[in-house]
């Protein structure tokens, strides 16, 4: 299923949801707020979180090898994957996607992108909650998603944190 918003003034947010995410997929109301926050066209693939290995493969070359719930989707210059399982809502998937847009449009900022990416990734970034969140770009992009939440009249604060009690509590811990 794509989506694409209809104001043609926007860049085009084009959202593909995978069989198995359809449960939490943004809506079409959300994604063309989102698109006209943009400078430029974005590919979104929405998968659910059990093919997590097929795509880190595929993008990374290398077996997937830290624990399934290491992180909820990546992004790159033009095109974001996020994973979705339940420990996710659909208002958390659109939180999810505002944050992951604002890592692209920052790298589409020369000054912004020299200045947070000049900063070293903290030891563990990908493997720990703490060091996830310590890096500079990662609160700029979470405060940035809330910011657009709440033009969406969303709840804010879907950050990693949040997510990590929501997976320990599924895991029963």
């Amino acid at each position: 299923m794509t989506r694409r918003p209809s104001n043609k003034r926007c860049p085009v947010l084009s959202l593909t949801v995978h069989p198995g995410a359809e449960v939490w997929a943004p809506d079409a109301r959300t994604i063309e707020h989102l698109a006209c926050q943009l400078s430029g066209d974005v590919q979104i693939d929405l998968y659910p979180r059990s093919v997590l290995p097929a795509l880190w493969e595929r993008d990374y070359g290398e077996p997937y090898a830290l624990d399934s719930h290491a992180f909820r989707g990546w992004s790159d210059a033009r095109h974001v994957t996020l994973l979705a399982d339940e420990t996710e809502t659909p208002g958390s998937i659109a939180w999810l996607l505002a944050h992951e847009l604002a890592h692209i449009e920052l790298g589409r900022t020369p000054s912004l992108r020299e200045h947070y990416r000049s900063i070293p990734k903290p030891v563990g970034y990908l493997s720990s909650d703490s060091a996830h969140e310590a890096w500079p770009e990662e609160g700029l992009a979470n405060e940035m998603a809330d910011d657009l939440m709440r033009e969406l009249d969303l709840v804010p604060g879907r950050d990693r944190l949040w997510w990590r009690r929501r997976v320990l509590a599924m895991r029963g811990g």
